[in-house]
């Protein structure tokens, strides 16, 4: 199978900050210009964390994209090229822990998935950790191994919710 290639024609946007760049490209393709817009941003990381047959997230955090909270895994942006260095950092920070109360940090998938590849350049890795302890005067929620169904339902985001799935699949523990 033969897949026509695009040709970039020219740039006629962009805008460049610390968590992206935003861009307005025309392209060539067989003979039509389409406008097309694309973002470049650093990768995601998103944490599946446990504790004592739990699954362990940070309170509801307030999204401005869709002007309400909602409840995820840890996650953040990849800052350097050791996932399982900014993976620890960002369980960190999200559960308000010591990094000594992570007993083990690992990919949960080798595979780096793509989010939106017409618009955006970013891709998301999921790992998973286990917590030795958690710190009993920050609030997490904890949701049993036993009520995945409810912790799928009340999972908005698509990236946290196949996150579940991918740990469910991985450990085959469909409930």
């Amino acid at each position: 199978m033969i897949i026509p290639k695009m040709k970039k024609v020219k740039n006629i946007f962009e805008l460049k900050s610390k968590w992206m760049e935003l861009y307005c490209d025309v392209w060539n393709d067989n003979g039509n210009l389409l406008e097309y817009w694309r973002i470049k941003k650093p990768n995601s990381i998103i944490v599946v964390t446990t504790y004592n047959n739990y699954w362990v997230l940070p309170a509801p955090q307030f999204r401005p994209g869709i002007n309400q909270p909602t409840l995820d895994f840890p996650g953040g942006r990849q800052q350097t090229d050791n996932i399982l260095s900014d993976a620890k950092k960002i369980v960190c920070r999200e559960l308000k822990i010591e990094d000594d109360n992570i007993e083990y940090i690992k990919e949960l998938d080798t595979k780096k998935y793509i989010i939106n590849s017409s618009f955006n350049s970013q891709l998301v890795v999921y790992l998973e950790a286990s917590l030795k302890k958690l710190n009993e005067n920050i609030p997490v929620i904890k949701c049993s191994f036993g009520e995945v169904n409810t912790l799928l339902n009340d999972l908005e985001c698509i990236q946290c919710a196949f996150a579940l799935n991918l740990y469910l699949n991985k450990y085959r523990r469909r409930m």
